[in-house]
């Protein structure tokens, strides 16, 4: 099962998956990330990936749906820690310079994500 949890600080925010990635719990999760999204119109959404055990092609269409988003409501979109060579070698995804990988430190703050 996946869980999401919200770290809104700075016009970023900062959702942070858990668990399995998969068709059977993906469409949950991005209806809490686009009622967040909605709500508080953050600048920038991170997804932060850390606590991803599995993921499916349903979780790149998770990811890809939130860059579209995020490009429409003129934000953008960073992906965080981790899966992101499964991504490219899994699934042949390539990011457009829309959606930028940033990777945070232990402290898993908002705060700290830096972009690579």
């Amino acid at each position: 099962m996946a869980q999401v949890r919200f770290l809104e600080a700075q016009q970023r925010l900062t959702a942070y998956l858990e668990g399995e990635l998969d068709h059977h719990n993906a469409q949950q999760l991005r209806e809490r990330i686009d009622a967040q999204v909605l709500s508080l119109t953050p600048q920038t959404l991170v997804l932060d990936l850390g606590g991803v055990t599995f993921m499916d092609s349903s979780a790149v269409g998770l990811i890809l749906g939130r860059s579209t988003m995020m490009k429409v409501l003129g934000g953008s979109l960073r992906i965080g820690n981790g899966f992101l060579g499964v991504i490219h070698q899994k699934f042949g995804v390539a990011v457009n310079h829309d959606a930028r990988f940033c990777r945070a430190n232990s402290g898993r703050s908002a705060r700290s994500q830096l972009q690579v």
